[in-house]
């Protein structure tokens, strides 16, 4: 067990630009991933203002704001529309002022551009612009200096400095000259543990190069304004935070419609399922030679197996790619519950399960000559879709930390969704060749009560199960 940031105790304020400085390795990312409420402490604490950040309430984390190493826009969304939902996601409407927000990074002549085609300097100025559009009052900036020039560098500084009288801000970096120029204060980190936190002014560049370096702390800490800093705290009073954030239906559109959106311009996910449908009912055609008689079982078994291949592609195409990308962090990290995301991955997935379902059914027909399409099946099909997408959605959440996810994803989601495949199937074919159509009840009765308990699970664990 390894202790990536222990015993490391402080208080940021209003008015205050802090510098984190320390070596690679030191605990700097992980320190920011901890207060921004991304990875969840062994033991101790993060409050904001009066609430406790914690993953299971979503509120605590409303009026912060981070930025990674990493970018969190979309590739297929254009700059005006990743400032747009990242405003939506913290429950501000897209401000008035949006012009203004784009200016002041220098990126209102690239609004109407896809994010893909931005450079890394540009991409990277997006990322402040999202972070800084809700005007938050705590922004945790990891490294935002990468991949900017020096006028770039100079303007970034000129919006935090802009930014400190109503925010804390706290920038996690490698340059020792620049933390002394734009600071208030200077913290840093050797080993996972606070050496030095002091006013910027009382701190010079060699004894912070030593620290950083050797961890070697000057015996006089009055040197590094620690009692200056006492007197700080002590003379301030706590600010309360305004928490916006979006109500669980506003937050479950944006998403739903961002995925939507996402979909339509780059046609990634649903494609690529009809196409595995499509070829297993190939494959199942040419493989048997079948008799009339067969047909129709034949031809059930073909298009739920298709259909269930087809859901572990996408479930293996859902929150994982977000997570490879990065956008996935920007969702975490906003003011919303994880069952706000699960929801809305879960529409889009049922929705591209049943379009599947719909194609599928017509070529089923095609290949086996056997009439698929009926009322019953139909029915059956929209149940089964509902826990088929339920699995999708909650095992790619699971699998998204997965390096072999592709080749793991069939050995871990098959055997789940085998009540579905066994209920489905005799239902449907039960409903092709016989009338009664009450006789077929207990078997929707199973998919619909296994679709509950996938259901109830997964609201259950989902705030564990996107936990870094």
């Amino acid at each position: 067990l390894v202790e990536a940031v222990a015993g490391v105790s402080f208080c940021l304020y209003r008015g205050q630009i802090s510098v984190l400085l320390g070596a690679n390795g030191a605990g700097k990312t992980t320190l920011l991933r901890l207060m921004a409420g991304l990875l969840r402490p062994g033991s101790g604490y993060v409050r904001v203002g009066d609430r406790e950040i914690r993953h299971t309430d979503p509120v605590s984390r409303a009026g912060v704001a981070f930025v990674g190493h990493n970018t969190s826009s979309f590739d297929e969304l254009s700059v005006m529309e990743n400032v747009c939902f990242a405003a939506q996601l913290r429950g501000v409407k897209p401000p008035a002022n949006i012009r203004y927000v784009l200016d002041r990074f220098q990126l209102w002549n690239h609004r109407l551009r896809p994010t893909r085609e931005l450079s890394r300097g540009l991409r990277q100025r997006l990322e402040l612009a999202q972070a800084l559009v809700a005007e938050p009052e705590v922004v945790l900036l990891d490294e935002p200096y990468n991949a900017l020039d020096q006028q770039a560098r100079l303007d970034v500084d000129k919006v935090l400095i802009g930014c400190k009288e109503r925010a804390a801000i706290l920038i996690a970096t490698h340059d020792i000259d620049h933390a002394r120029t734009i600071s208030d204060r200077i913290l840093i980190l050797h080993n996972g543990r606070l050496a030095i936190d002091g006013e910027a002014e009382s701190v010079d560049s060699t004894h912070i190069a030593s620290v950083i370096e050797h961890g070697v702390v000057p015996k006089s800490p009055a040197a590094f304004g620690r009692d200056i800093l006492l007197e700080a705290r002590s003379s301030r009073i706590t600010e309360s935070i305004s928490r916006a954030y979006p109500g669980w239906i506003d937050g479950w559109k944006t998403l739903v419609l961002r995925e939507f959106r996402a979909e339509i311009r780059t046609r990634e996910l649903i494609p690529a399922m009809m196409v595995m449908g499509i070829l297993m009912l190939l494959v199942f055609s040419l493989a048997f030679v079948i008799v009339p008689e067969d047909a129709r079982p034949v031809a059930t078994g073909a298009f739920w197996s298709s259909l269930v291949f087809a859901t572990v592609l996408g479930a293996v195409r859902g929150f994982a790619t977000e997570r490879d990308r990065g956008t996935l962090r920007l969702q975490l990290q906003a003011p919303i519950s994880r069952s706000v995301m699960f929801a809305s991955k879960w529409i889009v997935n049922y929705s591209s399960i049943i379009l599947v379902g719909g194609i599928s059914a017509v070529m089923t027909t095609a290949f086996f000559g056997a009439p698929f399409v009926s009322w019953s099946s139909i029915l059956i099909v929209l149940v089964g879709s509902a826990s088929l997408a339920t699995i999708a959605t909650m095992y790619g959440a699971l699998i998204s930390n997965i390096r072999a996810r592709e080749i793991l994803a069939p050995v871990l989601m098959l055997p789940v969704t085998l009540p579905v495949l066994i209920g489905g199937v005799a239902f449907t074919l039960e409903a092709l060749t016989v009338t009664a159509v009450p006789t077929n009840l207990p078997w929707l009765g199973l998919v619909l009560a296994y679709c509950a308990i996938l259901v109830s699970l997964a609201v259950i664990l989902i705030d564990y199960i996107l936990e870094d």
